[in-house]
């Protein structure tokens, strides 16, 4: 990338300069929602760097609908064996890290051998070492197959359906989704109480069976007119901080 003068602008210059003008935006015209996120129910993590690490345990590829699949069957994937050795090499390399366990509406409820296993495994890693287990819709495209209305019910009665596996007034924190809509990540934050989704992939477009138009790669607060937008004001705020899934940090 060059600048008018012919002079090399480096990423990480941009990426400052980038974070300058961000910085001026929530503190000049859009102070409104500085001021929301500062009201928005989480710790605070100022100055810190923060990893998520997530595992997705699905029957299907694509689980477009709660009776409709698309794609390969994963049980013989999703094996006892590896999901053991998964978060025993999580332990291993990075004893006081928690992850979080995404369960399909497939893997909620079917019967086979591996799945019910794996239902109280996810049980068994919240009470060692305080994993949340959560719900994810669709396997990754929700959005792409049902309504929104749908998509809320399946993340309602899912959610409900962690609660009774897991037992103890359990509630989970956070939503892993691939992609999902601000109408669904609205409904998210202003129904189910929870406030941060993973709800983007800002490097996805045209590959692995769906996307979602791309994206930025930082954590924002979504518009309510688009899950790829930030919101822009107080009226457009949506109290769900929306993660990339597929993170590349630049700096």
């Amino acid at each position: 990338m060059k600048n008018g003068k012919s002079h090399t602008i480096q990423r990480r210059d941009f990426l400052k300069l980038a974070a300058v003008g961000t910085g001026a935006l929530l503190t000049g015209s859009c102070g409104c929602l500085k001021n929301e996120m500062r009201s928005a129910r989480r710790r605070s993590i100022d100055g810190k760097r923060i990893l998520t690490f997530n595992s997705c345990i699905r029957v299907n590829q694509i689980e477009a609908t709660r009776t409709r699949t698309l794609g390969i069957d994963e049980y013989d994937r999703h094996t006892p064996k590896n999901i053991k050795a998964l978060r025993q090499a999580l332990a291993d390399g990075w004893p006081e890290a928690r992850m979080t366990w995404a369960m399909s509406w497939q893997a909620l409820h079917d019967q086979r051998d591996n799945y019910k296993k794996a239902r109280r495994l996810v049980r068994h890693f919240h009470d060692t070492y305080n994993d949340d287990v959560t719900f994810i819709p669709g396997g990754f495209f929700a959005n792409m197959y049902n309504t929104r209305e749908q998509v809320n019910r399946d993340i309602h009665e899912a959610l409900e359906r962690v609660s009774e596996m897991m037992g103890g007034n359990f509630r989970s924190k956070c939503l892993i989704a691939g992609f999902l809509s601000s109408a669904n990540q609205h409904y998210l934050a202003q129904q189910e109480d929870i406030h941060v989704a993973q709800g983007t992939i800002w490097s996805q477009y045209a590959i692995d069976n769906g996307d979602g138009d791309g994206s930025i790669c930082y954590p924002y607060y979504p518009s309510k007119e688009h899950f790829c937008k930030p919101a822009q004001n107080a009226t457009d705020f949506i109290d769900c901080v929306n993660l990339d899934g597929w993170t590349v940090d630049f700096l």
